[in-house]
């Protein structure tokens, strides 16, 4: 499991501390608790964007895009290797910052893509105009 999937399993925890404005003030809004751990704004980040995702995902888009479509699914899975590299040099103490977030833009707009591919094909209405993004 990449740390993207692992922390994405804590996101809500570490959102609900920082929910509670236990952050240092120079780090406030920016997810850095007391300790000065950057990995609650990662894993913040991570999540809003996986519910964004989650919002408009059909259960098979990955498997028909991977069919159909290989390099997007390609593309979606060097998104999400290039997410866990990041984060891991995060926690190494490098400022991946800037990087994770234009990387997790990246890779929600792919995930989006892909769904807008197969649902598509799933209503039979490829070609038609419109998105419902």
């Amino acid at each position: 499991m990449g740390y993207a999937s692992l922390y994405a399993q804590t996101a809500k925890k570490q959102a609900s501390t920082m929910a509670q404005d236990k952050t240092l003030g120079r780090g406030k809004g920016l997810g850095i608790d007391q300790k000065g751990n950057k990995n609650a704004i990662y894993q913040t980040l991570f999540e809003e964007a996986r519910k964004q995702i989650t919002l408009v995902y059909l259960p098979g888009t990955m498997a028909y895009v991977k069919l159909h479509y290989p390099e997007l699914y390609d593309e979606v899975l060097v998104a999400e290797m290039r997410l866990d590299d990041l984060w891991l040099s995060m926690r190494e103490g490098k400022d991946t910052l800037e990087q994770f977030k234009e990387t997790l833009t990246t890779r929600k707009e792919l995930h989006l893509q892909a769904v807008e591919l197969y649902r598509k094909q799933r209503n039979g209405k490829e070609g038609e105009q419109g998105s419902f993004f």
